[in-house]
């Protein structure tokens, strides 16, 4: 009897162990595509499906931020170039508590040395626009967090954090610090429905209770004067659903990080640390 009690111990710890490893393995997909000279395509005013696939695998830019940057920059080719360099470099990350002893964050650290913070860059950013990442768990389950982006101008977003905190406006800083990151935007969305958005968010998601269950019971709050409980990626479903937008790829009673970052509604702005194919 006892054998089998230690036998059974010994198997627990090491699948606990197994999970441990491949999940630090799974926590950043490093890049394996090899450089390649964007010179010639960066030089046409016009690219093909297969040119703005090619910059997206060299650099994690997006299409709509191809075409931002090209709008915003005065030196487009060096522009792109340097997203190039950032995206081709091997992710180092460092993981902090953010809540003893439950939940982790992974950091950005540089390249050399893993003491040194690194900050990523990001393309422009439009408001209504959704940050997402997969470098957060809670104990072995890896969620992620989310956010919406508020006013681009300030860099502010509206998050839902942690338990045992409210839902607040925030600055976008600290998402340069993740080495996992996807900006996501809806497609064809017209400024109208952005200002009911991000208007609902500011009125309706600051200062709300965050709790882990949020739409075990009811899911859609837009009927709520005051919405009671949520959390990150919640926040950012609901917002777009009493918009008319619904963002939970699998229509489950609670959406999570990766329903949102598989939503048929959206684009890719950008995409770092979720390896070659830039999705979750």
């Amino acid at each position: 009897m006892r054998k089998k009690i230690i036998v059974g111990f010994l198997v627990i710890i090491l699948s606990l162990t197994l999970v441990v490893i491949s999940d630090y393995f799974l926590a950043v997909e490093q890049i394996k595509t090899e450089y390649c000279d964007l010179t010639e395509v960066l030089q046409k005013e016009k690219l093909t499906e297969e040119e703005y696939g090619l910059i997206f695998s060299q650099t994690g830019l997006g299409r709509p931020a191809v075409e931002d940057i090209r709008l915003q920059s005065s030196d487009f080719d060096s522009a792109i170039k340097a997203f190039q360099t950032q995206n081709l470099q091997t992710i180092q990350w460092k993981q902090d508590f953010i809540f003893f002893p439950t939940t982790t964050a992974e950091q950005l650290r540089d390249t050399e040395n893993k003491e040194i913070e690194r900050r990523l860059e990001l393309p422009p950013l439009k408001k209504g626009d959704i940050l997402l990442t997969r470098s957060t768990k809670t104990l072995l389950y890896r969620h992620g967090h989310s956010a919406l982006l508020l006013d681009p101008e300030r860099e502010k977003t509206v998050e839902a954090l942690m338990i045992g905190s409210d839902s607040d406006v925030l600055r976008v800083d600290s998402w340069r610090y993740y080495p996992t990151l996807l900006v996501l935007r809806p497609k064809n969305i017209d400024e109208k429905t952005v200002e009911k958005v991000t208007s609902y968010a500011e009125e309706k998601l600051v200062g709300v209770p965050y709790h882990l269950l949020t739409g075990v019971l009811k899911k859609d709050k837009t009927d709520l004067d005051l919405v009671d409980y949520t959390h990150c990626a919640h926040l950012v479903w609901q917002a777009y659903q009493q918009a008319g937008i619904d963002l939970d790829s699998d229509e489950g009673w609670m959406v999570t990080p990766r329903d949102i970052a598989n939503s048929s509604e959206l684009e890719v702005v950008f995409s770092f640390g979720f390896g070659d194919d830039g999705g979750w």
